[in-house]
């Protein structure tokens, strides 16, 4: 991943407009980082919770 930085976005030149400030550089790092905890294998292939709903929605495709 690649993120322009800059400390104002206004400034002159090419490269600010379309850079990150300090604070859109944070969330886009707070962002990145829930991403990759969201997209994590689960530790079981169904949860307990989640065991009745799948029946229910076996049953009714069929």
């Amino acid at each position: 991943m690649e993120r322009h930085f800059t400390l104002n976005r206004t400034w002159k030149g090419t490269d600010h407009a379309a850079s990150l400030e300090p604070d859109g550089l944070r969330r886009m790092t707070r962002d990145a980082r829930n991403v990759s905890l969201a997209l994590r294998f689960k530790a079981q292939e169904i949860m307990p919770v989640e065991v009745a709903q799948r029946a229910k929605l076996k049953w009714a495709a069929r």
